[in-house]
């Protein structure tokens, strides 16, 4: 048996307005005061730029967010896209508000704050940083926050229950009518991935392990043959795991994903993502992957991919979250 996904895809780019100055923050979420903030030492940092301005390029976030049942038969409700509901603060303070996408999606209802490492922030970590807002439930850790200047890469879950959670990258989305694909030529962006092992205990029963861990991943963009191709490292590093996760061979975190027909313009009218799979073998929708570049010109790039075990196998979900720069 598996788990059974229903989805509401958001196909269109977003057109929230710039850099929100929100005097207040929700209730729920709070400002910068989240409980337990700790981040990684070590490393240089890189300054931040000064943010784009709010009429040249808009904040938001594509991602995913899952809830799965309490049992791996009953249904999962998740919703992905490039528009779940963010805006940002004056003092880089990213709230995240769920927008509902049908009868099926009320458990993934939420509105929550957290400090960030964008232009203005307070979040200075080289590797991770980890922060939990108690008031709203949610543990929160953004991955090398310091290595990109326009999009952070950020896992979020329940603190009471990890079957609530997801993956997100808030930043400034690049307004891709404005460039030009190269007729030819490379770019190679490099950075980390998350990466997120969900298992059964034994096959018939609740979900109950999982596993956070870090990659190195490298995606190069080949200009004329408008291909990206994503490599993600067989170097994988346990950030936090709920339970024991089983041990795998290092070797099966590697994945190697290339997408064809990829200009601007195809991502900018809507790319139709094909079916892949992931280094351990799972299967990825097409539907339930979303990527695409960050920046006035293009100088990041981030994607989350989802993938799922056939039935009766391990374990029950991966995903892959990165946000890459250009070198």
């Amino acid at each position: 048996m598996h788990i059974i996904r229903q989805k509401k895809v958001i196909s269109q780019l977003a057109n929230i307005a710039g850099l929100l100055l929100l005097g207040t923050l929700s209730a729920c979420g709070g400002g910068g005061n989240n409980e337990n903030s700790t981040a990684s030492t070590g490393g240089s940092t890189t300054p931040p730029v000064v943010a784009p301005t709010a009429a040249a390029l808009p904040f938001t976030r594509m991602g995913l967010d899952y809830q799965f049942s309490s049992l791996h038969y009953q249904s999962t409700a998740s919703r992905n896209g490039r528009d779940l509901g963010a805006t940002i603060d004056a003092s880089a303070n990213i709230t995240f508000s769920h927008q509902a996408s049908g009868p099926q999606d009320f458990p993934l209802n939420y509105n929550f704050a957290f400090p960030s490492a964008l232009p203005g922030g307070s979040v200075a970590a080289s590797n991770v940083f980890s922060t939990s807002n108690g008031a709203a439930n949610k543990d929160v850790k953004i991955l090398a926050p310091n290595a990109t200047k326009t999009v952070q890469n950020v896992f979020w879950r329940n603190i009471d229950d990890p079957n609530a959670g997801g993956f997100a990258l808030p930043g400034y989305q690049t307004d891709l009518t404005t460039l030009t694909w190269p007729a030819s030529g490379t770019a190679v962006y490099t950075g980390k991935a998350f990466q997120y092992v969900v298992e059964y205990s034994t096959v018939g029963t609740a979900i109950n392990r999982f596993a956070l861990y870090s990659s190195d991943v490298t995606a190069t963009v080949n200009y004329g043959a408008q291909t990206i191709t994503i490599a993600v490292a067989a170097n994988p590093v346990l950030i936090d795991s709920v339970n024991s996760p089983s041990t795998r061979d290092p070797a099966t975190f590697a994945s190697t994903i290339t997408f064809s027909g990829i200009n601007y313009s195809t991502l900018n009218t809507g790319f139709t993502i094909p079916k892949h799979s992931s280094g351990m073998g799972f299967s990825g929708d097409g539907y339930a992957t979303v990527f695409g570049f960050f920046g006035a010109n293009a100088e990041e790039f981030g994607g989350i991919f989802e993938y799922h075990s056939q039935a009766n196998t391990f374990p029950a979900a991966q995903y892959i979250s990165m946000a890459l720069r250009k070198q």
